[in-house]
């Protein structure tokens, strides 16, 4: 792996980080289950994970568009990876738990890759 892609995978792990403050912070506001220290962590844990993998994977190609391609990749990644975080507790935690972690993914990727 070249200098490059050590720094995306560790900058994208940071931006995950962040982004997982923000996400344990948002459900303590908005509530969309019961929030517990246990819940908190592993939100922050998923986004973490996601920029791992956002990092790891910065080379998959699903479209020939590079913006489109960042973008798409991002939110698979983010979106896959949080589902396990809010399946258990239904629709509505899919909704914000699945579909914000895609979001956050697509924000990680973008970041990332407009960087380096």
């Amino acid at each position: 792996m070249d200098k490059d892609g050590k720094r995306r995978i560790v900058l994208a792990i940071v931006f995950g980080i962040f982004f997982g403050l923000i996400c344990a912070f948002m459900a303590t506001i908005r509530k969309p289950v019961e929030i517990t220290p246990l819940l908190l962590i592993a939100a922050i844990y998923t986004r973490t994970l996601a920029g791992l993998f956002i990092g790891v994977l910065g080379e998959w190609v699903i479209v020939n568009n590079k913006l489109l391609n960042t973008l798409i990749r991002g939110f698979i990644i983010g979106f896959l990876v949080s589902l396990p975080l809010a399946l258990p507790y239904g629709v509505g935690a899919t909704a914000g738990f699945g579909i914000f972690g895609g979001i956050y993914g697509l924000i990680i990727d973008y970041i990332v890759s407009k960087v380096l």
